[in-house]
């Protein structure tokens, strides 16, 4: 895996916790959005780290690329991107 992109991710990830964690002592909707964008940051970061993972272990760019899409597809759907800032 990408060690810079796979770093980006964990500090996101770990940002996005304390962020929501704020949240819950502060209940602010800036704070709730902030750390729903911070997870969203973590979550591509990481992403594009399994990308560049299976571009180098099957050197498939194709499969690769539908693979990025589906997960995307399916946050979109469960998560709902359209719900961060409604």
């Amino acid at each position: 895996m990408h060690p810079h992109l796979l770093s980006i991710a964990i500090v996101a990830y770990v940002c996005a916790m304390g962020l929501a964690l704020a949240h819950l002592v502060q209940r602010q909707p800036l704070v709730h959005r902030l750390a729903s964008l911070t997870t969203l940051v973590g979550w591509v970061a990481h992403t594009f780290a399994l990308l560049l993972l299976a571009q180098n272990l099957w050197r498939r760019k194709r499969v690769a690329w539908l693979l990025a899409l589906v997960l995307l597809g399916l946050y979109n759907r469960f998560a709902g991107l359209d719900r961060l800032w409604g």
